[in-house]
């Protein structure tokens, strides 16, 4: 007899527990099906409101592409970004790319000489630069060869 009631105490503790689960995650999808309504109302009434975003559900992540996208779009349309602006910033990138990809060719070649590759980290800094605005390469090439030992 004291079997059957510890095991009919342990059956509705599990029981309860996963009621208690089950209603736990339905009102959590309930709350992010609210969230998500009322996210989307207010895309529609002010596209600057705050937009909450979540990297690890992914929850808003859509939403944010949807309003970068509008705002690019309308942006455009006003003249407000310009074309050939986009052409430029892809082409530096590109050139900074290439010159990345000498620096560590140079690193792994036989001929290994930290000129050669300071100068090509400096073009590919240099690249980013025009693209961001603004560049310190000196502080960041001096980071990067601190730990190099220039022979006299």
């Amino acid at each position: 007899e004291q079997v059957q009631e510890q095991v009919q105490e342990q059956v509705q503790e599990q029981v309860q527990e996963q009621v208690q689960e089950q209603v736990q995650e339905q009102v959590q999808e309930q709350v992010q099906e609210q969230v998500q309504e009322q996210v989307q109302a207010n895309e529609k009434t002010n596209d600057a409101a705050p937009l909450e975003t979540s990297a690890a559900t992914g929850f808003g992540v859509e939403t944010l592409g949807r309003r970068i996208a509008d705002r690019l779009r309308a942006e455009m349309e006003n003249g407000e970004i310009v074309p050939s602006t986009a052409v430029r910033c892809q082409e530096s990138l590109r050139e900074a790319n290439d010159a990345l990809r000498r620096a560590l060719a140079l690193l792994d070649g036989a001929l290994f000489d930290e000129v050669l590759v300071a100068a090509e980290i400096r073009v590919a800094l240099d690249r980013i630069g025009l693209v961001v605005g603004a560049v310190h390469t000196e502080d960041l090439l001096d980071r990067i060869f601190s730990r190099f030992c220039v022979g006299k």
